[in-house]
């Protein structure tokens, strides 16, 4: 239960005086914000207004009503490191993942704040397993992969997330990614483009080729896959590449 894991989020401050404790504010605050509340004073009200609904749903939070002053003190000193830590550990015990899942992890920059917030999100489950602020994408992206389970699941990311030690990091917890090789990754995407362009002698390629029809509009897709551009690559964690192509879309005429 959220509450009963809050307790582990160290309080700052002194017993005297203190009407509510940390986690009780920290889960009210929470489901305020899941409600819509984007302020310490709508959380307030939010905790005024649903009196009655939180004595029917969950008693033991009935009573406590902490002012937007309180929630202000309670946010500006908590220990943001070990609260995502503990918020991402309990996703992940309430959130059942598929063995084989996909987790993206992609970032976005925060208007106006200069932070960088980096997520892993599961494919299948649609939730966010963990989240980061404290650095740019290369520089989070590895933290938020250590408070997750990795193991038996598949990272997937854009091609900013192509490194080395990143892909390293997965393959020794043995999980497996799928990123996007481009020019960030210059000599690696031109050995990958040399390969499906003139493949070795008895090559295993397999191709898978799609068409869309949609609005008149033909659209052919064609997915090279090899897992024997390995035995020429130094790359950790790397068991098969793909090469894609999207054929000519064309107006067809009746």
């Amino acid at each position: 239960m959220l509450w009963y894991t809050l307790h582990s989020v160290p309080d700052y401050r002194r017993g005297q005086g203190r009407r509510h404790d940390l986690a009780t504010i920290l889960t009210l605050a929470i489901l305020a914000i899941s409600c819509g509340s984007t302020s310490y004073l709508a959380m307030q009200e939010w905790c005024e207004n649903y009196q009655d609904r939180i004595s029917q749903q969950v008693p033991f939070l009935a009573g406590h009503m902490p002012n937007s002053a309180t929630f202000h003190r309670v946010f500006a000193h908590l220990d943001v490191t070990v609260f995502e830590e503990i918020i991402g550990a309990w996703l992940q015990t309430i959130i059942p993942l598929k063995k084989g899942e996909g987790i993206a992890i992609d970032g976005k920059e925060i208007h106006g704040t200069g932070l960088c917030l980096v997520s892993a999100f599961a494919h299948i489950a649609k939730a966010v397993l963990g989240t980061d602020t404290k650095g740019k994408e290369l520089v989070v992206g590895p933290d938020v992969l250590r408070h997750i389970t990795i193991k038996g699941h598949v990272i997937t990311g854009d091609a900013l997330f192509a490194q080395r030690s990143l892909c390293k990091q997965i393959a020794k917890e043995h999980g497996g990614y799928v990123f996007r090789v481009k020019g960030n990754q210059e000599t690696l995407e031109k050995d990958i483009r040399l390969f499906f362009k003139d493949p070795p002698f008895k090559a295993a390629i397999e191709t898978h080729t799609t068409k869309d029809l949609w609005k008149g509009v033909k659209e052919i897709r064609e997915v090279r896959v090899s897992s024997e551009l390995t035995n020429y690559l130094s790359w950790p964690g790397a068991t098969c590449q793909v090469s894609n192509s999207l054929g000519n879309m064309k107006k067809l005429t009746r």
